[in-house]
């Protein structure tokens, strides 16, 4: 019998964060010089990056 992969629930944290976070401010700074524009854009990268290699 094959194991099912085991799936994160961490990229829908970190977008359900994402969305919190521009409800308030859109041009707001998530710290370490890091804007919510660059979050979401690193949420991305990360997300083809994943996708990438399952494939």
């Amino acid at each position: 019998m094959a194991r099912l992969k085991r799936k994160s629930r961490t990229p829908g944290k970190a977008e359900v964060r994402l969305a919190s976070i521009k409800s308030i401010s859109p041009t707001l700074d998530v710290g370490e010089k890091l804007t919510v524009k660059d979050y979401g854009a690193l949420l991305r990268s990360h997300s083809k990056c994943k996708a990438e290699s399952t494939a």
